[in-house]
């Protein structure tokens, strides 16, 4: 199966036809015919799946397999590609931003959406009690034991970024952005077409 046209079938799927808005829950096994950089955490283009690579996973273990649903990733014949593992976070995190951060309401699936512009941050609330999980905007984020025991690894290609905690928004909107406001609510003109 060729990857656009799996990708769009998952878009598809995944998608509220209306607003294009991610539903919740969407398909995890995935077909793949070629990689890109080969890194050992990455997704797939328009489908919200993200694949991650034995080695690297096998340093997240136990933690990785209690939080994340896992499928399978296959190449473009069906054949099983064994040294990878495609996952979501059923319950991500929230990834927040600044003042010019966008929330709202999605008139049509009822769905809040929330882009954080600026830098990222995560409030102390929304944290899970499992030292790996991940986050609404994609990746995994670990503690900070984890990662050194990742970082002395020969593993390459491997981006880190320090995420910090908040215990208040800085965006203007409050802790629970499903409590936000209709006055409050915004989002950039070019987003108004799709929800």
């Amino acid at each position: 199966m060729d990857d656009s046209i799996w990708a769009e079938r998952v878009f598809a799927a995944s998608r509220n036809s209306t607003c294009g808005h991610l539903f919740h829950s969407h398909p995890v096994d995935c077909y793949v015919a070629r990689f890109g950089d080969r890194s050992p955490l990455t997704f797939l283009a328009q489908t919200g799946v993200e694949i991650i690579r034995q080695d690297l996973r096998a340093m997240l273990e136990p933690h990785f397999s209690k939080r994340f649903r896992t499928g399978r990733v296959m190449d473009s014949n069906g054949g099983l590609l064994s040294e990878w593992t495609s996952f979501r976070d059923e319950t991500p995190a929230l990834v927040r931003g600044g003042s010019k951060s966008q929330a709202w309401l999605c008139p049509t699936c009822k769905k809040w959406i929330y882009y954080p512009m600026g830098k990222w941050y995560i409030l102390a609330k929304d944290i899970p009690s499992d030292p790996v999980f991940g986050t609404d905007m994609g990746g995994v984020i670990v503690t900070n034991a984890i990662w050194q025991s990742i970082i002395g690894t020969k593993l390459s290609k491997v981006a880190c970024k320090r995420i910090p905690v908040n215990d208040q928004p800085k965006d203007g909107f409050p802790p629970e952005i499903s409590e936000t406001p209709i006055d409050l609510q915004r989002k950039s003109p070019g987003l108004l077409e799709r929800g």
